[in-house]
């Protein structure tokens, strides 16, 4: 599941449970009945499109009501296009063995994503027709990155909490000028993305003119499991990818972090869901979902 299904389905989640708790404390004084309607089924659409000469994957699923219980199955079937509004290209996504996976595959010496065209994604569902748009994001450079050993951790018990092991540091700055710039940072190990909230890293610059053109935090390569940082060893590759989202994207991936952080009475609560894709034809099904153009930069190192 990726990780925009991932913060979808918890903020989800966590309107069904302030309802159970406005609930609670009202039946402190009164005893009252409460239908609860069945949530309608929704679409999800997840369009991250990158720069990369490699295969470009869009998601659709339908989420069913989440009182069932059910994850989200696969939509297949549908017609799914990228086009550039600058330049009048159009990506057509192919299904792929019929997973909800939608995917097209770059030539060689081609790209998808140019930074500062406007892209539009058209998904075609039964009868139903969704529209989202956006611009190609820029990213920041990358200068070098480099591994750092780190210590074996203990609490105040002796016991061991984190092993000893490398963790892979980023020198990249910011691109001064021009609109704010927001990045998602993800990081691999031998090959695997890191996709959970844990391990989600989000950062901006120029927003409200703060810190345009200044460096990223050196250690913001983030790999978690179960809690503990999965560290590298002799023979294990890393890498850490920028890639350039909208503030749409950085405002629900930011809302993600602060639900897996925060749990109790007083958590933040998002209602209606944050998206740049909208039905387009009367009667649709209602959709949620994100479309996300931007450019990618990467560093490796394998720990000799």
């Amino acid at each position: 599941m990726s990780v925009f299904n991932k913060v979808y389905r918890k903020l989800s989640v966590k309107i069904v449970l302030v309802l159970a708790l406005t609930v609670m404390v009202t039946a402190c004084e009164d005893r009252v009945q409460i239908t609860i309607e069945k949530q309608e089924k929704l679409v999800v659409i997840d369009a991250f499109i990158n720069n990369l000469r490699e295969a470009q994957t869009i998601r659709l699923t339908m989420a069913d009501s989440y009182f069932s219980g059910k994850l989200p199955s696969a939509i297949s079937g549908a017609s799914v296009k990228v086009k550039d509004l600058t330049n009048g290209r159009i990506f057509t996504f192919t299904e792929n063995n019929g997973g909800g996976n939608y995917r097209f595959v770059p030539g060689v010496n081609d790209t998808v994503v140019y930074s500062g065209h406007n892209y539009e994604l058209e998904v075609k569902y039964n009868e139903s027709v969704y529209i989202g748009r956006t611009d190609g994001r820029r990213t920041a450079k990358i200068d070098s990155v480099y591994l750092q050993y780190k210590e074996e951790e203990k609490d105040d018990k002796g016991v061991v909490v984190n092993g000893s092991g490398y963790k892979l540091m980023l020198n990249a700055t910011d691109i001064k000028g021009g609109n704010p710039d927001y990045y998602w940072i993800k990081t691999f190990k031998n090959g695997k993305f890191y996709n959970a909230l844990s391990s989600l890293s989000i950062t901006h610059f120029g927003h409200n003119n703060e810190f345009d053109g200044d460096y990223f935090a050196e250690d913001i390569w983030v790999a978690e499991v179960n809690g503990k940082s999965d560290l590298l060893n002799k023979g294990d590759v890393a890498r850490v990818e920028i890639h350039g989202i909208s503030k749409y994207v950085y405002d629900f991936l930011e809302l993600g972090a602060k639900m897996a952080d925060n749990g109790g009475p007083f958590a933040v609560i998002q209602s209606n869901m944050i998206s740049n894709i909208t039905p387009a034809t009367k009667d649709a099904i209602k959709v949620t979902g994100l479309f996300n153009v931007g450019m990618c930069s990467y560093g490796e190192r394998r720990v000799q």
